[in-house]
């Protein structure tokens, strides 16, 4: 945990804990996504200073796949609209 409260503070640590979770280990904290209330700045309580990343997680955690899918669908939609219109 001592590595998540100092993911900001060391850009080495962080590129390594980016590293962990995007491309070795496909995780998002040591348990799960909420170690990383234990990070200053992604901890709720940063909201009332102002840090963009509060209540947050890196973008490492994030799914890559998961994106892709939400684009498939994006896309399958805005086809199936443009197809609507071209048939009135």
């Amino acid at each position: 945990m001592i590595m998540i409260q100092s993911y900001r503070d060391d850009p080495d640590l962080q590129n390594m804990i980016d590293w962990i979770q995007r491309d070795w280990l496909h995780c998002c904290g040591v348990n799960n996504y909420r170690n990383w209330e234990s990070n200053i700045y992604f901890n709720c309580s940063s909201k009332l200073v102002g840090s963009v990343e509060a209540c947050g997680v890196p973008a490492s955690c994030c799914r890559a796949e998961y994106f892709h899918v939400k684009k498939k669908l994006f896309l399958l939609i805005i086809n199936n609209r443009i197809q609507l219109i071209l048939e009135q």
